[in-house]
């Protein structure tokens, strides 16, 4: 047996849901408690030609540096920088993929993000204030989308980041700097911009249910 309402599994004899505490055998609702498996589960998907297409001005970067290159060759520090830059961006990207987790209980959010920083945070539904769905145009290609938790603005959230971002953007003409800004905006847990759960299957699935999930609190 499963509850109506959000579709947890329900032991026969059962009269409460365990994850919601609606009633499935007649009667009123109980009181919710706190359900101690998470009722939804996900994470990032890091997909190697969407991280590509994503990032192409990367690549117009370092062949123009490579063919300036052939030309004079002290532009090769430069062609160095630019490709030890790429590669230790797509390395960072693809293990903070890998290690971060939201999982969605019936009352709250915990979400493990992060690689080289990590933040660990229990985030409460009464505190989200709104959520959307996000599906870029290369994400559409490959079916997936960006859940976006939006929360009261913390002081300073994700602005340290940014700003060093910045600094590293203008070193290397502004183009590098630029895009890793955009992406770092999607990590950064709570913050004026909220909670970006990037690059999901399934998003339109997943978005109805965690919609539904949080709009019951």
């Amino acid at each position: 047996m499963f509850c109506k309402k959000c579709g947890k599994e329900v032991a026969e004899g059962i009269k409460f849901c365990p994850g919601c505490g609606t009633a499935v055998g007649g009667g009123s609702a109980a009181p919710v408690v706190e359900s101690k498996d998470p009722i939804i589960t996900t994470k990032p998907n890091f997909i190697l030609k969407l991280f590509l297409l994503q990032n192409w001005p990367f690549f117009i970067a370092i062949t123009v540096s490579v063919l300036l290159t052939l030309a004079a060759i002290e532009f090769m520090f430069y062609t160095i920088v630019l490709l030890a830059v790429y590669v230790g961006y797509f390395f960072v990207r693809k293990n903070t993929y890998a290690k971060t987790t939201y999982s969605f209980f019936n009352t709250k959010l915990d979400y493990f993000e992060g690689f080289l920083t990590v933040e660990e945070k229990t985030i409460k539904y009464d505190r989200i204030t709104e959520v959307n769905l996000r599906k870029g145009f290369f994400q559409r290609m490959f079916g997936v989308g960006t859940i976006i938790l939006s929360t009261p603005a913390t002081a300073g959230g994700g602005g340290g980041a940014n700003t060093g971002m910045a600094v590293l953007g203008g070193l290397l003409g502004g183009l590098l700097g630029h895009m890793i800004v955009k992406k770092a905006g999607g990590y950064g847990g709570a913050g004026a911009s909220g909670i970006h759960i990037l690059d999901i299957k399934n998003p339109d699935e997943v978005y109805a249910k965690v919609k539904g999930l949080i709009r019951k609190r």
